[in-house]
């Protein structure tokens, strides 16, 4: 379990992934992203558990107001340095305790929730820092995935449904999907294809949710 203050590992996810196909498939993450959620222009974001902050970049890039909270001010601050005409306010803080007050139009939770110890915590901390009309965006690991095959069985006792989201916000988008090809055998590939069962086992899963209230 990572602790406030880790020292960053070197970057194997996102735009600053050695592997090509990690590159690629954050790009098309993002298209994604920005295809549902339409123009995000003055919106305000929140980034929780940020890491490089690859995503509070491509936010800020297209004009959003953007607050990043990761365990490492380190890892952040690598990812920043690389892009210094892109403001990000960023936290070293745990999502169980946010040090923030503001309301957030979208709230991003990318690959970092099945870390969390007091996930009820968090929920409530969204809660304190959402407004109606909030858009929750939270992408995951599936837990019934092809991509399970190639994981320990230490990381996938992490990885978990979203009903903990489910039951507290609306959800208005879900999908799955594979997120690194090379990495499932193409054969199963090519069987998942033929019975479009990729709904059942993709890799990841994305999730949007609104805030009711």
């Amino acid at each position: 379990m990572y602790e406030i203050g880790y020292k960053a590992p070197k970057e194997k996810h996102g735009r600053f992934a050695e592997d090509k196909n990690v590159q690629e498939t954050f790009k098309k993450r993002c298209k994604l992203l920005f295809d549902l959620l339409g123009a995000v222009t003055n919106k305000k974001v929140l980034d929780l558990g940020a890491g490089a902050c690859d995503y509070s970049i491509e936010f800020a890039k297209m004009g959003a107001d953007v607050t990043a909270i990761d365990l490492s001010k380190d890892r952040m601050e690598f990812g920043l340095k690389q892009f210094p005409d892109v403001t990000v306010k960023c936290h070293e803080s745990s999502m169980e305790n946010l040090p923030v007050k503001d309301k957030f139009d979208i709230i991003l939770i990318f690959n970092s929730f099945r870390y969390v110890e007091n996930k009820e915590k968090v929920i409530s901390e969204i809660k304190r820092v959402s407004r109606k009309g909030t858009k929750i965006i939270l992408i995951e690991q599936n837990p019934t995935g092809a991509g399970r095959l190639k994981a320990s069985k230490e990381e996938q006792q992490k990885w978990f449904k979203p009903v903990i989201f489910d039951k507290n916000f609306s959800k208005i988008y879900s999908t799955t999907y594979f997120n690194y090809h090379n990495k499932v055998p193409k054969k199963i590939i090519e069987v998942l294809n033929k019975f479009r069962l990729f709904g059942l086992f993709g890799n990841e899963y994305l999730c949007i949710y609104k805030v009711k209230e």
